[in-house]
């Protein structure tokens, strides 16, 4: 273990400790006190980082676990023992809610990881992440009980046991298994533009590993776009005023260039009226989403295009 990674385990080690009120220096407590197990639990998996290191799927986040993973009764085990886990910060009361959330939301993508480094080519559809503790245990609870059903179907895993210490790779070119799926993608997206809120799309598909092609058809950078532009005023109708040609074509359907005119005078219309946090929905909005949108207001903006005329 690096001493990056050494000093990474130590910070996430005091963390978890003192969020249930233990000293990291010296964590003991009676073998009666209900915050026993969370500690040893703890310490145990910082122990078990820091002294050996397992074979892991590329990209794991956290400690290493304590027990291997190798193997879908394994997977189920370490999956049991992160319920535990996840189940322990409730001692810590509400102020380690977010540290049992960022848990358990962890356990589904490491969980996820393994079971495509083990090969199991079906998988169960990946859940959401939650702010609600009981749904966040029932979520690492359903998935083990998905593998235990897995391997007592005579399953075998083919594992590609990664190098503890793969070779690294840069981020224009990354190894085809260490490429993201779309759901990773966009979580890292999320969290790059949250450090970085102006970043290029050169900057994030760098950074995320993926084509500029590729996070441009993605929801988080696509949100972010429309949320640029819902932050630019809104166009006012007195310094952009509609053309003649558009006001003309109101109510006028034979014509497909007409139609066209007058659908962009409408989404425009939509926009100067709609709040910032509006404007962005209406940009995130695909083509067929914003025709049938268009579509069902046509008849209200003919409406108040014929009294502002009046």
């Amino acid at each position: 273990m690096t001493d990056d990674a050494k000093q990474a385990a130590w910070r996430e080690y005091c963390r978890q400790l003192e969020a249930i009120g233990v000293d990291p220096y010296a964590p003991d407590l009676p073998a009666d006190d209900p915050r026993h197990a969370q500690m040893f639990a703890i310490v145990t998996e910082y122990e078990a980082a820091t002294t050996h290191k397992l074979a892991l799927p590329p990209n794991w986040e956290g400690h290493d676990p304590i027990q291997p993973v190798d193997s879908l009764p394994n997977v189920a085990e370490w999956l049991a023992f992160q319920w535990r886990l996840v189940k322990g910060w409730e001692l810590a009361g509400d102020k380690a809610k977010p540290s049992a959330l960022e848990d358990a939301a962890r356990t589904i993508r490491n969980a996820f990881r393994v079971l495509d480094w083990l090969g199991v080519d079906t998988r169960p559809e990946r859940p959401r992440p939650t702010t609600d503790l009981e749904a966040a245990k029932k979520q690492i609870d359903a998935l083990e009980q998905w593998v235990r059903e897995k391997h007592k179907s005579g399953w075998e895993p083919t594992p590609n046991k990664a190098d503890p210490a793969p070779a690294p790779t840069t981020k224009k070119h990354p190894k085809r298994d260490e490429v993201p799926d779309d759901y990773e993608a966009n979580i890292r997206i999320k969290k790059y533009l949250d450090i970085h809120p102006k970043a290029t799309i050169r900057d994030v598909a760098e950074e995320v590993g993926l084509s500029i092609g590729k996070i441009a058809q993605l929801d988080a950078w696509r949100r972010v776009m429309a949320e640029r532009k819902a932050a630019k005023p809104a166009p006012n109708r007195s310094e952009r005023p509609l053309t003649d040609k558009m006001l003309a074509a109101t109510g006028k359907e034979d014509d497909p260039s007409e139609k066209v005119i007058e659908d962009e005078a409408i989404f425009r219309w939509l926009l100067e009226k709609a709040q910032p946090k509006e404007r962005a929905e209406l940009h995130m909005k695909t083509p067929s989403e914003r025709a049938t949108l268009i579509d069902m207001v046509r008849e209200q903006y003919q409406e108040e295009r014929a009294e502002s005329d009046g």
